[in-house]
């Protein structure tokens, strides 16, 4: 084996059609290189940079694998795909399954209507091209090295552009210092302007206007708040949340809570709960939550939840026990209490030499006084293996619906897929073949919604292929067709295209035109494989020039018979200075214009000034206008004022004077309305610009809260 070593950067390009799953070239670059020729793998070291599709790589040392379909980094490593990028110091990416496996990241994501980054901290992410997975993470869109606030959550799922997702989620101010809230589920969406990120503060549809004070306390090992609420419906309420910081591997905290309910709600007297965390070195990580709600003279209900996971190499192993119990205070209920309970767990193997698998269990248990003890199970084993162009799985999979529930089971015992490539083998015009995948399948199902037991057997034919006859000229299919036959004598057929045509002649002009169809042929017995028809046509047509840019968009649902909305807009954006938008639609089914909505920004030096106008063109109806003129005095202080008009009501719907310090990522406002002499208090992220916390005080209200929804420049 020569060595080629040249100390400049060395650019080769590998035509990779051969070996890889992608249709363009990957480029590497580096100070060392080898190349295995026998084996598909090259090796680079020294400023290394890889780059193929939209993907790009940089790290000290790479292994590219061509035969198994991965490369692996190691090295002050940066990877970056489309609006979302990580530094670390190890990445492993599958071309075939366009998967990454980042460890210890630190990544940064971006969306349209988000004001900046959104920052990422783990020990362990996996990247899909539609799909951030993260475990024990940190988010936050503050740019400092010690962001002023920040979410930790337990895991977070970021699906680019569109939203994240968290599971066990604290906020945490003053450079992570001052916890102030927690959710056990939040969803943030990074498209929309009404962002859910609020605090759970003002006002309850079942225990009215609340007002909530907490005083916080900090040691060298522990910190926590001290609570007093009040609920205007409900009535008083006191507590204490302390933690124990990270000693030598685990962690935790216990809340205790206790409340009124002048309401009669059903509310517990007193709440309590208990969570830790250790983690073991050589066996992984145990956590645990104890809760207990106590109704007085009543019942009394307790929860605990239990988890462990560990990973061995290759093996992942992951073990959840909820535990629910009932015990009876008033006498007319059970002595011993009710208990619901279970285990459920995952094993997972992944080895590139012997395939994946993957094993799902769950066993549940339910325990009544005077009644049998019920219990059921549920599980799955998948396992996936193969090499390049041809892979296969099987599936063995009993689901049933939760014990006392209506529902119905699903078995699939077995389900074996096989799926081929032949663009990939060492077959004469494997070129021609790459677009095309064949999947032959065969399974015994039990579908218990229909009560059909049946084999079913069949394959799926796809070509999937992107042509570009001229660089002005993009066209991509994906065509797909299948057939099932089941032992019940039913056969299947469907049928699905979705070709899509790009245009620019120019760099002016920009369109696309797609068009989907998906149809069913024949009969099913099961209700999970039935489709239904498709069959539409979408139209987008966008122009530049220079400062203006127009685009227009409808389409056609052929199936239903109707036309989707024509929805325009006009822009011009000389300069950062000054921005104009004009945007409306039109009902094709109902002829009606919707609101034309005209708004625009025009900032010099320290002054600013935004406006807005919202009419109906058809008849013409004024509906409302905005105007906002700011100055800033200092670079963190501003004034503003602020007026709105409603035209329906025919008055004047703001007048409002406001005092804003920016906090970095974080903003304070002090407002007063003089038309309503109300007196407000807002806090937002600036991240999130729709989204605002208000509380306030007027004559007549004692407490006022508000979160706005949404804006005049929104055209729905």
């Amino acid at each position: 084996m020569k060595k080629a070593a040249i100390i400049a950067a060395i650019f080769i390009l590998f035509n990779v059609s051969p070996v890889l799953a992608v249709s363009e070239k990957v480029n590497v670059v580096g100070d060392e290189l080898d190349y295995f020729y026998n084996d598909d793998i090259v090796v680079a070291r020294g400023n290394v940079e890889v780059t193929w599709l939209e993907y790009e790589l940089h790290a000290d040392e790479i292994f590219l694998n061509m035969r198994e379909q991965y490369i692996q980094a190691k090295g002050n490593v940066y990877f970056s795909q489309r609006d979302t990028s990580f530094t670390s110091q190890e990445i492993t990416y599958y071309f075939e399954r366009e998967h990454a496996v980042v460890l210890q990241p630190r990544g940064q994501t971006t969306s349209e209507d988000v004001e900046g980054f959104v920052f990422v901290r783990s020990d362990y992410v996996e990247v899909d091209p539609d799909l951030i997975s993260i475990s024990q993470g940190m988010v936050t869109t503050c740019d400092r090295e010690e962001p002023h606030y920040h979410l930790r959550a337990s895991s977070v799922e970021i699906i680019p552009g569109d939203r994240f997702t968290a599971r066990h989620v604290s906020f945490w101010e003053l450079s992570g210092r001052l916890p102030l809230f927690y959710w056990p589920y939040l969803s943030i969406s990074l498209k929309e302007r009404e962002q859910d990120i609020t605090p759970e503060v003002g006002y309850s549809s079942t225990r009215g206007f609340y007002i909530k004070a907490s005083y916080n306390y900090f040691q060298d090992d522990y910190y926590g708040r001290v609570l007093a609420d009040f609920y205007t419906r409900t009535g008083f309420a006191f507590g204490v949340h302390h933690h124990y910081l990270d000693r030598g591997g685990d962690s935790g905290h216990f809340f205790i809570y206790g409340q009124q309910d002048w309401a009669d709600l059903g509310l517990a007297d007193i709440q309590g709960r208990w969570s830790h965390t250790q983690e073991f070195d050589d066996i992984g990580k145990v956590s645990s939550t104890v809760s207990t709600d106590y109704h007085h003279e009543d019942r009394v209900q307790y929860r605990a939840d239990l988890s462990y996971s560990s990973q061995w190499d290759d093996l992942r192993v992951t073990l959840d026990t909820p535990i629910r119990a009932t015990q009876s205070l008033d006498g007319q209920g059970e002595e011993w209490p009710a208990v619901d309970t279970g285990i459920s767990g995952r094993i997972t193997y992944s080895s590139s030499d012997y395939g994946n698998l993957r094993l799902d269990g769950s066993y549940d248990i339910r325990h009544r006084e005077g009644e049998d003890l019920l219990d059921r199970w549920a599980g799955s084993l998948r396992y996936t293996g193969g090499v390049t162009g041809l892979d296969y799985s099987l599936l063995l999979e009993r689901r049933v619906p939760a014990i006392g529930r209506t529902g119905h089971h699903f078995h699939t015992i077995p389900e074996f897929k096989l799926t081929l490539r032949p663009g990939y083998w060492e077959v004469p015009g494997r070129d021609y073949l790459r677009p095309v995948s064949l999947e032959l399948l065969t399974a015994y199902y039990d579908e218990g919604s229909t009560g059909v037991e049946a084999f079913k057997t069949g394959a799926e034919l796809t070509y999937s292929q992107t042509f570009r006859p001229t660089g002005w000229l993009n066209i991509s299919t994906t065509q797909r067709g299948s057939a099932y036959t089941y032992s019940t004598w039913d056969d299947y057929l469907t049928y699905y295209n979705r070709t899509r045509l790009t245009l620019s002649p120019i760099p002016e002009i920009r369109s696309t035109l797609t068009y989907t169809y998906r149809s069913p042929f024949g009969d099913t017995p099961f209700k999970f494989d039935e489709i239904s028809l498709q069959n539409n046509l979408r139209a987008n047509l966008t122009l530049r020039r220079g400062s203006l840019s127009a685009t227009v968009s409808s389409g056609r649902d052929f199936h239903r018979e109707r036309f989707q909305d024509i929805v325009g807009q006009l822009r011009y954006n000389p300069s950062r200075d000054l921005n104009v938008r004009v945007a409306t639609g039109y009902s094709l089914e109902n002829e009606r214009w919707r609101d034309v909505v005209i708004t625009g920004d025009f900032r010099y030096e320290q002054f600013s000034l935004r406006g807005g106008y919202r009419f109906n063109p058809s008849p013409y109806e004024p509906k409302r206008a905005d105007a906002l003129l700011s100055w800033r005095i200092l670079p963190d202080i501003s004034l503003r004022m602020l007026t709105v008009y409603d035209f329906t009501k025919d008055q004047w719907d703001r007048g409002e004077l406001q005092l804003s310090f920016d906090l970095h990522c974080r903003q304070l406002v002090f407002s007063y309305d003089h038309g309503r002499e109300e007196f407000w208090v807002q806090y937002q992220i600036l991240a999130f610009p729709g989204q605002k916390l208000k509380l306030g005080t007027s004559p007549d209200e004692p407490m006022l809260y508000e979160v706005e929804l949404g804006d005049l420049f929104d055209v729905n």
